[in-house]
């Protein structure tokens, strides 16, 4: 996910108050539902995106490769759906596999558009 700061907003700090987080998380499951983030790609296509914004034309339509030509892009939506409400976000990596990246020539960098999207929110 997208780092969006040095601190969580309250609702969100009961999420990482401990180092092994998901069994908080099912702590916190017990008590209440979790409200998970909408579509990534909906909203990425709404934002009527350039292909200077991906990168370049070769790249265009490749919205795992925002994630380095555009983080902030990629932050907006994950701040908007924080903001909606929103408990848990996924990463904008649903086609960061390496045969889709291959689409784009861009198979050899699949770990490069995952890795730096593992980590929680803060």
């Amino acid at each position: 996910m997208v780092h969006i700061g040095n601190s969580l907003p309250t609702r969100f700090q009961e999420l990482f108050v401990h180092k092994d987080w998901i069994m908080n998380i099912h702590e916190i499951l017990r008590g209440r539902i979790l409200v998970l983030d909408g579509a990534m790609g909906t909203v990425l296509q709404n934002k009527e995106l350039t292909a200077e914004d991906f990168g370049g034309t070769d790249y265009e339509g490749c919205n795992e490769y925002l994630n380095i030509t555009r983080p902030d892009v990629v932050h907006d939506i994950h701040t908007a759906y924080l903001d909606a409400g929103a408990d848990i976000l996924l990463t904008n990596t649903f086609g960061g596999t390496h045969i889709v990246l291959s689409e784009y020539n861009l198979q050899d960098q699949d770990w490069r558009k995952q890795k730096p999207w593992y980590k929680p929110s803060k």
